[in-house]
């Protein structure tokens, strides 16, 4: 069977509105992210060469700091597809401490490159 003649079922037109609907914001969102360095570069080139170097050198710490984060969102997600398709609850609700791990990562490389952005305890 071609795939001109699986997309014309109801089942596959509603799978690729869903798809669509999910695709369409993911491909945004990775399109505004990885236009970020070419904006940051544009928008110091006057400053001069060390300006564009040092713009380089932190868009590189975002970038492996977004790839880290993707990498463990993406295996638990992958688990979770898994364990869903195997009927295992117990093993999702394992899966999910990669979504937790994830959390808990984002806020100690937080902490660990911004400590003074840290707001002061109200009272």
């Amino acid at each position: 069977m071609s795939l001109a003649v699986s997309l014309k079922k109801p089942q596959n037109a509603e799978f690729l509105h869903g798809l669509i609907m999910l695709g369409i914001p993911a491909a945004v969102q990775s399109l505004l992210s990885t236009s970020m360095s070419a904006i940051d570069t544009l928008m110091v080139s006057s400053q001069g060469e060390l300006a564009v170097a040092a713009v380089g050198v932190c868009n590189q710490f975002t970038h492996l700091f977004s790839a880290g984060i993707c990498g463990f969102y993406s295996g638990g997600a992958l688990f979770i597809a898994q364990y869903w398709g195997a009927k295992d609850k117990r093993g999702i609700s394992r899966s999910d401490e990669c979504f937790f791990d994830s959390d808990r990562l984002s806020v100690l490389w937080r902490e660990l490159l911004f400590p003074w952005n840290r707001k002061p305890a109200a009272g």
